[in-house]
Formats: structure tokens, sequence, C-alpha cells
């Protein structure tokens, strides 16, 4: 089995999955760097090739605008997505949900410790950094700013990111005033700057990223695929209806 981090644009064409002489694209949505991708899921690819018994080929792209688009277009066999990819981009393909993180994602919004900002009816009028328009981390901050009372269409101002650790570190040089994040990935940004982050605002508890497989991908290797996820450990049977919360809130923000 061969194992190696293709970068968009996606130049290997998805087989399905269907032999050991085919390959089979994984993709992994950009929610961290390259490197890090390469290193936590090297050999989750490696395993799904063998239980598949099919060439698996591990890719990502450098934005999720990309990632998106390629999903999209179907150009991935089986894939872990974020949320709000799922809600937005996969039914094009009619992806099929399999199986996804047991921990749920909250989403906080952030000032800059030293901030003069303590209450959110403070960020009317600021600027509110997001991840790309429809990401789970967008979908929710908007939500959140909305229901402290503020218009989101004419009273804030966002700046899209292309990804966290880029509106973090905006953040921390003051370029915004607050920032929409994801708790797990605030951690890491965190230690990653010198200046410290204060949350004025936090969410409930949302389901988390999901794995995904093509329609076209036979069902008996779905199956097969979705026992290796849950015999892992820490995940749980997706089913769609678990990321109906998401579209609530999507059709909730609308101008």
């Amino acid at each position: 089995m061969t194992i190696c981090l293709l970068v968009m644009p996606l130049k290997v064409i998805a087989e399905r999955c269907v032999s050991d002489d085919s390959d089979c694209i994984f993709g992994v949505f950009p929610h961290t760097g390259v490197k890090q991708i390469s290193d936590s899921y090297g050999a989750i690819s490696e395993d799904i090739g063998l239980e598949l018994g099919v060439e698996t080929r591990l890719t990502s792209s450098g934005s999720l605008e990309l990632f998106r688009e390629d999903l999209i277009k179907g150009r991935f066999d089986i894939a872990l997505i974020g949320p709000g990819l799922f809600v937005t981009a996969s039914r094009q393909q009619k992806y099929i949900p399999l199986a996804r993180l047991i921990n749920g994602l909250k989403f906080s919004v952030i000032v800059r410790d030293d901030s003069d900002i303590f209450q959110p009816l403070q960020l009317r009028n600021k600027t509110v950094g997001i991840v790309v328009k429809n990401s789970a981390t967008a979908i929710v901050t908007r939500s959140l700013i909305q229901n402290a009372g503020i218009n989101i269409h004419k009273d804030q101002k966002f700046k899209v990111f292309r990804t966290i650790h880029a509106c973090a570190f905006a953040l921390a040089s003051e370029i915004i005033d607050a920032c929409g994040v994801a708790e797990p990935v605030l951690a890491t940004v965190q230690e990653q700057v010198k200046v410290k982050f204060r949350k004025i605002m936090e969410s409930e508890t949302f389901a988390s990223s999901v794995y995904v497989a093509h329609p076209d991908v036979s069902a008996e290797k779905q199956k097969l695929l979705q026992n290796y996820l849950l015999n892992r450990g820490r995940m749980v049977i997706a089913v769609d209806d678990d990321f109906q919360s998401y579209r609530d809130l999507l059709k909730d923000i609308q101008p």
C-alpha cells in the first residue's frame, strides 16, 4: 500500500476503491497544516487501504474553499470533513455519512485578553474574523452574534480567513477585533501565539467531523470502512440528522 499526501489541485482520479490496482482517494479537510494531516492520518490511510484491499492515497488542500470544490465535484472516494462541509457541500454528490467523532464541538468568539470588549453587544460595528463563509465555525459564530442582538447583515463586519490559525494570528496582531473559533483549535493556536485570548461567547455542543463515502463506493466496502472506524474507538455511527442543527442555524442567519 502507498501512503502519500497529495496537495490540491487533485490530479489523481477517484476510482471508487474498486480493487488493489485502482486508486482510493482519501480526502481530509484542511483543519490543520499539511504536515500535521500527514502525520495524523497517514497511518489511518494505510489501515483503510488494508481493510478495503485497495491503494489508498491521502490528500488535502491549502484551503477549505479548494477542498469544498473537490468535494462538490465528487473527487474523493472517502473523506473526513467538517460539519459545515457536510451540510453545505456533500449533498451534491450524495456522500454517505459513516461515522463521526463521539466528542462534540463547541465554538467560541474570542478577543485579546487586553481588549475593552467584554459583552457580545460591544461587537456591534467591530470586525470579527470567520473561516470560509459556510464552515461550521462561520455558521455558529454568525448565529451567536445574531442571538446576542446584533443585526449581522447591517451592523457587523466580517473578515474571512482561509484558516482559524490565520484568524487567530490576525487577532493577535490587532488586525481584527474578535475571531470565531472551534474550541479544539483554540487550544492549539493559543500555544502558538504570545498574546492571551479571552472568550466572550460560547456555543452549545454540536456534532463534530464526519467520515463519508461516495455513493459509488460499494455497500460492502462502506460497511468495512464503517466497522474499521468504529473499532478505532471514540467514534459513533453517523446519520444525516446529527447535523440538522447546523442546517437550522444556516437558515436562521440568512438575510
